[in-house]
């Protein structure tokens, strides 16, 4: 007997449903000597279009995975499996929307002021098979600040139990479209970075999700 909660395919936030054929990603090791420099650096730079990728990377690669299932639901005549599908692939289209918006904010202006090398976005570095979501925390470094190419974004840390114990501080223009703000994680690292991004095209002007996270204290 099969049952789901439709009402679920509406939420940015990530939280595992059931689906296979999740791609793998390879886990970048450090060497020894690497590992020394990284301790020995100053506090790193979060950059805002690593959390974005992360996340459009989850929720495209979970929305596929949603496809298919209510694809053979729909052809099982399960009850609701047409509405749900078409509200799926109106959620797909507003994610490619949100990717193609980014990429303009990204091309439209430097990331890095002088003499600061910023981090480029990278894979979210693991997956699992255990669901269309891998659930896989990116690692956090100690991070101080973060590099925002707009400044209307909202980043707070959220630990298991939902208190938020960290996010940034006040947002200040460094260059023409480069912010930059303080983080602090208040040495909570295990649980979530709660993100929310404006976007004129989401259906409340903003989108929300949720990025496992852990660090190094």
């Amino acid at each position: 007997m099969k049952t789901m909660n439709y009402a679920l395919l509406l939420s940015f936030l990530f939280f595992g449903i059931g689906c296979s054929n999740q791609e793998d990603f390879k886990t970048e090791e450090l060497s020894a000597t690497e590992s020394r420099a990284r301790e020995t650096q100053e506090p790193q730079l979060l950059s805002e279009p690593l959390l974005h990728q992360v996340y459009l990377e989850e929720e495209l690669s979970y929305l596929n995975c949603q496809e298919e299932n209510l694809l053979i639901d729909l052809d099982n005549g399960v009850p609701g499996a047409e509405e749900a599908l078409e509200e799926n692939r109106q959620l797909t289209e507003l994610n490619h929307r949100y990717s193609e918006f980014l990429d303009e904010l990204i091309s439209a202006g430097r990331l890095c002021r002088p003499g600061v090398k910023c981090p480029k976005p990278k894979p979210n570095p693991c997956g699992d098979e255990r669901g269309c979501i891998s659930n896989c925390p990116i690692l956090i470094y100690d991070f101080s600040n973060i590099i925002s190419i707009t400044s209307k974004i909202d980043v707070s840390v959220v630990n298991g139990g939902g208190e938020v114990c960290g996010g940034i501080g006040e947002i200040e223009q460094i260059d023409e479209n480069l912010y930059e703000a303080s983080f602090e994680t208040d040495e909570c690292c295990d649980g979530f970075l709660q993100v929310t991004k404006e976007f004129e095209a989401a259906p409340q002007g903003k989108i929300s999700y949720r990025i496992p996270i852990t660090c190094n204290h």
